[in-house]
């Protein structure tokens, strides 16, 4: 896992952190669920986020692993975010112009960048941010980190 999706993944839970109910819990729980399977890169990586976050928190911060859609569709993870449920999920903006933003589904757009520079300058740009507000106003759902 490269260190942008570190970050990113991070900047992830401190968001959601931020708007959980579950900080008055004495131990603070975020479910991942997601497509893939745990042997897969993606599921590597939520494993790693897992074990330093715990690690990093003392123990005051978990992450329970839904591999496998276990909790349900990306629309089903989606819904259950909009409810105010302690979960995430990787997606892209095909999904988002499902829920309202048809201008996001051009970032799911395949060979759109031949560099990472040109990905990242696109995610820090007016554009951007004004598709970002839409999915938090149109889908209520906030975007935490894109790459």
């Amino acid at each position: 896992m490269n260190k942008f999706t570190k970050l990113a993944l991070t900047a992830a839970l401190a968001s959601l952190i931020a708007q959980s109910s579950a900080l008055a819990a004495d131990t603070i729980e975020l479910n991942v669920g997601y497509e893939n399977n745990p042997s897969e890169p993606f599921g590597q990586g939520v494993q790693k986020w897992k074990e330093l976050l715990e690690e990093r928190s003392g123990g005051s911060m978990t992450i329970n692993i839904y591999p496998n859609s276990l909790l349900g569709s990306k629309d089903d993870l989606m819904d259950q975010m909009v409810a105010g449920e302690p979960v995430c999920t990787l997606t892209d903006g095909a999904f988002f112009a499902d829920r309202g933003v048809a201008d996001m589904g051009i970032v799911f757009g395949p060979y759109l960048f031949e560099t990472w520079e040109q990905a990242f300058k696109l995610n820090d740009s007016d554009w951007y941010k004004q598709q970002s507000e839409q999915v938090k106003e149109k889908a209520h759902l906030k975007i935490v980190a894109a790459n």
